[in-house]
């Protein structure tokens, strides 16, 4: 009790708003909002995110991008055989994303392209 996050998107479900914070060693966690206060309404990479975590390997060369959708910005390539650690998912231009935080902390986007989880 009394401790506090500092939290950089939310999400509905189940019940509860979701809140999600990567922590100082750069994992991605989410915690339930328990308290009577009233989330700020604002929009954040979550919307629409499925909270869901698991591991993806890429079998040949992939996009990285700052949002789920294929008019995103390209912000790294993936080699075949790279590892990503995935904490959502949303569905966006007949793709399945995959969403995570980078070690810089940087919220990106894969789409799901094989069946290795």
């Amino acid at each position: 009790p009394g401790e506090t996050i500092y939290y950089d998107g939310t999400l509905n479900n189940d019940g509860y708003t979701w809140m999600h914070y990567t922590s100082y060693s750069g994992q991605s966690h989410w915690v339930a909002d328990l308290s009577n206060a009233q989330p700020e309404q604002s929009t954040s990479y979550t919307d629409g995110m499925t909270a869901t975590s698991g591991a993806y390997t890429t079998t040949s060369s992939q996009y990285v991008r700052d949002a789920a959708g294929l008019n995103s910005n390209v912000s790294v390539t993936l080699n075949p055989g790279e590892t990503i650690y995935f904490d959502g998912t949303k569905q966006a231009d007949g793709y399945t994303w995959l969403h995570y935080t980078s070690y810089s902390g940087q919220s990106r986007w894969i789409a799901k392209l094989n069946l290795a989880f």
